[in-house]
C-alpha cells in the first residue's frame, strides 16, 4: 500500500515534458473543429428547412390567390351568361382583366385569360352531371386561366378551369313549361319523356299518372292541391325508377308553393299561387336511393331545393318575354332577340296587314313590297300565252314535275261564250277582269289586305315572290295552290280527310283535292239530287263534278256571296249559291262563348276566326322542287332560292285588324302593331283586371274592343235556321275588321315527296310557325297508328314498338299562339250550326278501323291560358274555376271525342312556352260541354328527337352553364 501511495504522489506532481503539451493542444483543436463543423451543418440544415417552409407558405398563398382569381372569373362569367348568350371579346376581356381587388392590395399581381377552347367547340355531347344529365347538347367550352404572382418573392402559380356552355334543344323534353305544369288526368296516363318546369309542377290523378323519365322543376312539386287552390283527396302519382313504380305520396311543400312571408328571390315566393308550408322531409327523402319505398327517387325527381334549376332561352337572359319568339321583327331588336324570332329564322315568310298602308307601323310590310288583295290579278304561270305553253296553273302536276293534264283535259274558261283555256287561277278581288291574254279571271270572295310572301336564300338575300305563289292558287280545290285564302261555299260543309257517311265515300276535301279535278274550277254539280246535307250532323253528301262531258268549264262570274242573298232560298239540292266564293272562316266556340252563363245557341262575332290555310302537301312539293321546271320556271320562286340550313322554316303572321299603337320594345319606344288581341277582359267582362287575365303581363287591364269585342251575337236574318247561320258565318267578311286571324295546316299527312338526298326526308324537315292561333286538320306527318294501345300506355314513334306510328316522317314542329286539332271528319260549318252542343260535332264520326283515326306527329310550341286562384268572376267552371285545363288540355279541342270513345293519337313534344295573346278564350269543361269532350289521349314523347339529326328545323335552344373543377398548370 505504501508503495502505491508513493507512486501516486510521485505521478501527480511530476512536471510534464514539452512533447506531451503539444499533443494535447492538437487534440483539442481537432475536437473544436469537429464541433464547429457539426454546428455549421446543423445551422445550414435548419436554415434550409426554414427556407423550404417559407417557400411552401408563399406557394400556398399564391395558389389560393390564383384560385381566388379563377373563382372571381367564374362568378363574373356566370353573371355575364345570365345576360347574354353571345359575349363579345370585349365582355370576355373585361372579365379576365378584373382581378380580386383585396389580393392586389396584398402584393399579388395577376395575368388572366378567358377564351373559347376552339379544339372542343361545337361538339354534340351528353351532359354528364347535374340536373340535366343525360340530355344531348351542343357544347362550347371556355377556358378560364389565372396566373398569380407574389411580388415580394416572385412566387407564381397558374390555375385553369373549364366552363361548359351547353345549348340544349327544347324538343328533348316530352313536356316543358316556362311557368307551371299542371297534370290532372282522369284515365291512366304515362309520360315517357322528360318533364321540366321553370315554375312549379302540380300533379295528381284520378286513376294513375306515371312519370317514366326524369322530372325536374325550378320550383316545387305539389300533389295535394290544384293550381287554383282546390284541395284534393287523392294522389295516384308514380315515378318509374329502374323499372319500379315508386309512389309519390307527398310533395316538396304542403298545400301549395307560396310562402306568405317570402321575398323576391327566396324559396316560396310564388305570389298568386296557393299558400303552403315546406315539407321538411322532402330534401332528404326524395333524393335517397330508390328501393321501391314511397318518395325515394334517387335523383329522378328534382325540385328547386334538391338541385332543380331554370332553363332559359338566350333571349330571356336579356329580359325578353318568351312570346317574342313568334312575334314579328322590330327595328329595336337586339341581335340575340332578332336571332331568336321565328320570323328571322324563316326561309319562307308570309305576312298579312291591313290594306291601308300605315307608314307608322314599324312591324308592317315595307312600302312597295307584296300586293294589295283588292287589286291583285293572278299571273299566267308559266308566263306565256296558252298557245306557247303558258297559263297552266290549273293543270295537274305529278310529283316528278310532269303535267298530267293536256289542252284537251284542262279547265276551260267560259270567256263570254267562247270557251278558252283558263290561263290563271281565280282572283281574290270582288270583280271579274281579263287576263293579259284576254281571258276572263272570275271574281273571288272580295278579301282585302296586303300580303307579302318572301323567300330567303343561303346568302340571306330575301326575294318577294308574292305574285308567283298567289298565282299558283288561293282557292280551295285549285290543284297547285299553297296559300289558300278563300273557297267555294260548298267546301265549308265538306269533311276534311274522310267521308263519315260510308267507308267508300268520297265526300271529303283531300280526295277532291288530290284524286279528282272537281275542285279545280270551284264548281260542283247542282240539281234536284246534288248536293245534300246529312240530316243529323250537317255535312255535305252527293258532291259531284258539274262537268257531265268534255272539259270542266269555269263560269266567268260566281254566284253572289252577299249574306243577304245567301239567306234566300233553301240550302240543299238545286240551290245555286253553293258555288259562291267566300272567305275561309271557322267559328271557335271557346273564343266566342267565354262564360257558361252566356246564351249557348248563339254565334258570337268575337269567336269567328278568319283562316289562312296552308296546303302542306303542295308546300312540300314546292320545297322539293316539283314546280321548278314548270309553273315557276324562270321566276325567283324556284326552290333553289330557299335556304335550308337544318330544314325549312315557314313563318306566317296575319295582323289584319291589329291596330297600330305606341309601346316600349327592347327599351325603346316604337309605333307598330303588336300581334296581340288587346282585350284581356275574359271574366265578366267587367272592365277590371281579375286574376288570370294579365296575359300581356303589363300589370293593368288591356282592353280595346275595336280589336276584340266583348261577346255580341252575329247579326243576321237567319233566325233559328242552323244551316243558314252557318252560311252567314262562312260568308262573314269581318266588317268591323276585328283582329280574329288564324292559320290552318291541311293535307299534311305525307310531307315526303321523293325522300331523296337534299330533299324532305327523315333528317330534313319542316317547321311551321305563326303568331296566330293554328288549326291542324286531320292527320299530320303520319298516316296513323298500327294498332290500339292498352289503357295507360301509348303508341311510340319506333317501328320496333308493338304499337307505333306509320307512314313517312320528316322532322317537324308547329309553333303558334295556341293550337286546335280537328279530326278527319271535321267540317267548318259544324261549330256554327251547333255552338250549343259538341255532341253534334262528333270527332272521327263513324270510325271503322284504328288506322283511320286522327294522328299527329310533331313537336309543338304554343301558348296556354293563365291559371289563377279560384274566385269570381270566372268562366263558370265550378271547382275548376280559373284553371287553364292543364297539359291534358294544352290542345284546344273543338269536337266531342268522348261520346264516341275516339283517340287523338299524338307523338312529339308539348311545350307551353308562353300565354296565348290572341286565342284568349278561357278553358271550360262543364255540362253541357259546348266547347269539347276529351279524346282518349294516346300521347307519347317522340324518341326520334333524341337524335340530333332528326330534330325539327329552327328548334330553340336553352342555355345551361356547368363549371368543372380547376387544375394547376405546371
Amino acid at each position: 500500500m505504501n508503495n502505491e501511495k508513493a507512486s501516486f504522489a510521485t505521478h501527480s506532481f511530476r512536471r510534464p515534458s514539452r512533447n506531451e503539451r503539444g499533443a494535447a493542444l492538437a487534440t483539442s483543436l481537432i475536437i473544436l473543429s469537429l464541433l464547429a463543423t457539426i454546428s455549421m451543418t446543423v445551422l445550414a440544415v435548419v436554415t434550409h428547412e426554414s427556407r423550404i417552409a417559407g417557400s411552401d407558405l408563399q406557394r400556398t398563398q399564391t395558389f389560393y390567390a390564383a384560385a381566388a382569381g379563377v373563382e372571381k372569373m367564374t362568378s363574373d362569367f356566370s353573371n355575364l351568361f345570365a345576360r347574354t348568350s353571345k359575349p363579345s371579346t370585349y365582355d370576355l376581356d373585361n372579365i379576365s382583366n378584373s382581378y380580386p381587388v383585396e389580393l392586389t392590395g396584398e402584393g399579388f399581381s395577376f395575368s388572366q385569360s378567358l377564351a373559347v377552347d376552339a379544339s372542343q367547340a361545337g361538339r354534340t355531347v351528353t351532359i354528364p352531371t347535374g340536373a340535366f344529365a343525360g340530355l344531348l347538347a351542343s357544347v362550347t367550352p371556355y377556358l378560364l386561366t389565372s396566373t398569380a404572382t407574389q411580388a415580394a418573392t416572385g412566387t407564381q402559380v397558374s390555375l385553369q378551369r373549364k366552363v361548359n356552355n351547353y345549348l340544349i334543344p327544347i324538343f328533348q323534353f316530352g313536356m316543358f313549361s316556362n311557368e307551371d305544369i299542371e297534370l290532372y288526368p282522369l284515365p291512366s296516363m304515362a309520360i315517357n319523356g322528360r318533364v321540366h318546369a321553370n315554375g312549379n309542377i302540380y300533379a295528381s290523378a284520378n286513376t294513375s299518372l306515371t312519370f317514366q323519365s326524369k322530372v325536374t322543376t325550378a320550383g316545387e312539386f305539389i300533389t295535394d292541391v290544384w293550381r287554383n287552390g282546390t284541395g284534393l283527396g287523392y294522389y295516384h302519382v308514380f315515378m318509374n325508377v329502374g323499372g319500379t313504380n315508386v309512389p309519390i305520396t307527398m310533395g316538396s311543400m304542403v298545400n301549395g308553393p307560396n310562402i306568405t312571408s317570402a321575398q323576391t328571390g327566396q324559396r316560396g315566393y310564388w305570389p298568386g299561387s296557393p299558400n303552403g308550408t315546406v315539407n321538411s322531409s322532402w330534401n332528404s327523402t326524395s333524393v335517397a336511393a330508390a328501393t321501391g319505398a314511397a318518395n325515394q327517387f334517387g335523383g329522378q325527381l328534382l325540385t328547386g331545393s334538391t338541385g332543380g334549376a331554370p332553363l332559359l332561352l338566350p333571349m330571356q337572359l336579356e329580359g325578353n318575354l318568351t312570346r317574342e319568339v313568334i312575334k314579328r321583327q322590330l327595328p329595336t331588336d337586339s341581335e340575340i332577340l332578332s336571332d331568336s324570332r321565328y320570323h328571322t329564322k324563316a326561309a319562307i315568310r308570309i305576312l298579312l296587314d291591313d290594306e291601308t298602308t300605315s307608314t307608322a307601323d314599324a312591324a308592317g310590310i315595307p312600302t312597295g313590297m307584296g300586293v294589295r288583295l283588292s287589286t291583285f290579278d293572278p299571273l299566267a304561270l308559266p308566263n306565256a300565252n296558252p298557245s306557247s305553253g303558258g297559263g297552266r296553273a290549273l293543270w295537274r302536276i305529278n310529283d316528278s314535275g310532269a303535267y298530267t293534264d293536256t289542252s284537251t283535259t284542262c279547265v276551260l274558261q267560259t270567256n263570254g261564250g267562247t270557251a278558252s283555256q283558263a290561263d290563271v287561277v281565280r282572283g281574290v278581288k270582288a270583280v271579274s277582269v281579263n287576263s293579259p291574254n284576254g281571258i276572263k279571271i272570275p271574281s273571288g270572295a272580295g278579301i282585302t289586305g296586303r300580303i307579302l310572301i318572301q323567300i330567303v336564300d343561303s346568302s340571306g338575300v330575301a326575294r318577294d315572290v308574292t305574285a308567283q305563289i298567289l298565282s299558283m292558287g288561293v282557292t280551295e280545290g285549285e290543284p297547285n295552290g299553297i296559300v289558300m285564302l278563300q273557297r267555294p261555299l260548298w267546301a265549308a260543309f265538306t269533311q276534311g280527310m274522310r267521308d263519315a257517311s260510308i267507308s267508300t265515300g268520297t265526300n271529303y276535301l283531300t280526295y277532291i283535292q288530290n284524286s279528282t279535278y272537281i275542285g279545280a274550277d270551284g264548281e260542283i254539280k247542282i240539281d234536284s239530287t246534288h248536293p245534300t246535307l246529312d240530316a243529323t250532323h250537317g255535312y255535305m253528301l252527293n258532291i259531284a263534278d258539274d262537268t257531265v262531258s268534255g272539259q270542266p268549264t269555269r263560269a266567268d262570274s260566281p254566284p253572289s256571296n252577299a249574306i243577304a242573298t245567301l239567306m234566300s232560298g233553301t240550302p240543299g239540292p238545286n240551290w245555286p249559291s253553293w258555288n259562291a266564293i267566300v272567305p275561309i272562316n271557322v267559328y271557335n266556340v271557346q273564343e266566342g262563348c267565354i262564360s257558361n252563363a252566356m246564351s249557348q245557341n248563339v254565334v258570337y262575332e268575337r269567336g269567328i276566326t278568319n283562316v289562312v290555310e296552308l296546303n302542306m302537301r303542295n308546300l312540300a312539293r314546292w320545297l322539293d322542287g316539283v314546280y321548278d321546271t314548270n309553273l315557276l320556271a324562270g321566276t325567283n320562286a324556284v326552290s333553289t332560292n330557299i335556304t335550308k340550313p337544318d330544314g325549312y322554316t315557314i313563318y306566317v303572321s296575319d295582323r289584319r285588324g291589329d291596330k297600330v299603337k305606341t309601346f316600349t320594345a327592347s327599351g325603346s319606344t316604337v309605333t307598330a302593331t303588336n300581334g296581340m288581341a288587346d282585350n284581356e277582359d275574359i271574366y265578366g267582362p267587367n272592365g277590371l283586371l281579375d286574376p288570370g287575365e294579365d296575359i300581356q303581363e303589363t300589370g293593368g287591364l288591356v282592353k280595346d274592343v275595336t280589336e276584340l269585342p266583348d261577346p255580341a251575337a252575329l247579326v243576321g236574318i237567319y233566325g233559328t235556321d242552323r244551316t243558314k247561320r252557318a252560311i252567314a258565318v262562312a260568308a262573314w267578311t269581318n266588317p268591323a275588321n276585328y283582329f280574329r286571324r288564324s292559320v290552318r295546316l291541311f293535307n299534311g299527312e305525307n310531307l315526303q315527296v321523293s325522300g331523296a338526298s337534299g330533299k324532305l326526308s327523315s333528317t330534313l324537315g319542316i317547321s311551321v310557325s305563326t303568331e296566330n292561333l293554328i288549326y291542324i286538320w286531320g292527320n299530320y306527318n303520319t298516316t296513323g297508328i298500327n294498332a290500339a294501345p292498352p289503357s295507360g300506355t301509348a303508341a311510340l314513334n319506333d317501328p320496333a314498338a308493338t304499337y307505333h306510328y306509320t307512314g313517312n316522317q320528316v322532322p317537324t314542329s308547329i309553333v303558334a299562339d295556341a293550337f286546335s286539332p280537328m279530326s278527319k271528319t271535321w267540317f267548318d260549318s259544324s261549330s256554327a250550326m251547333y255552338p250549343d252542343t259538341s255532341t253534334n260535332r262528333l270527332a272521327d264520326l263513324n270510325l271503322l278501323t284504328v288506322g283511320a283515326e286522327t294522328s299527329v306527329r310533331a313537336g309543338i310550341i304554343a301558348g296556354n291560358n293563365m291559371s289563377a286562384l279560384a274566385g269570381t268572376p270566372d268562366q263558370g267552371n265550378g271547382y275548376e274555376s280559373r284553371l287553364n285545363g292543364g297539359m291534358i288540355n294544352f290542345p284546344r279541342f273543338v269536337e266531342d271525342w268522348y261520346t264516341v270513345s275516339r283517340r287523338w293519337n299524338y307523338v312529339g313534344s308539348f311545350i307551353p312556352l308562353f300565354h296565348a295573346t290572341q286565342a284568349v278564350g278561357p278553358w271550360s269543361y262543364v255540362s253541357p260541354y259546348i266547347i269539347y269532350q276529351p279524346p282518349i289521349r294516346d300521347w307519347a314523347f317522340d324518341v326520334s328527337f333524341q337524335d340530333p339529326t332528326r330534330l325539327p328545323p329552327a328548334t330553340p335552344l336553352f342555355q345551361h352553364l356547368e363549371p368543372t373543377g380547376f387544375k394547376q398548370i405546371l
